[in-house]
């Protein structure tokens, strides 16, 4: 069994993953954010974060699903984890403090 990526284990991780990146990447660019799947894909891989414009309307387009804490602790982890030896990576994202 394939155990899932870390990336898709944090609150906002899930929402990209459920609502697809394509998706969003559309849904936000019908608020008036132009958007690229390539730009979402670097916020899920931690290189980035939105801008707060962009995250107020990533809450927005959630439904108030996600928080903009959710969404800027996402890279914090991403980051962290990238740090950490492999076998302490497991189990760690999304945890809540």
């Amino acid at each position: 069994m394939v155990a899932e990526p870390l990336r898709w284990r944090t609150p906002f991780g899930r929402f990209v993953q459920q609502r697809t990146v394509r998706r969003l990447a559309r849904d936000l660019s019908q608020l008036g954010v132009p958007m690229t799947s390539h730009t979402v894909y670097d916020w899920i891989s931690g290189r980035h974060a939105p801008r707060p414009a962009c995250a107020a309307a990533i809450v927005q387009v959630s439904g108030g699903k996600l928080t903009f804490s959710d969404i800027y602790r996402h890279r914090t982890e991403m980051q962290t984890l990238s740090t950490m030896p492999s076998e302490r990576r497991e189990g760690t994202a999304g945890a809540r403090k």
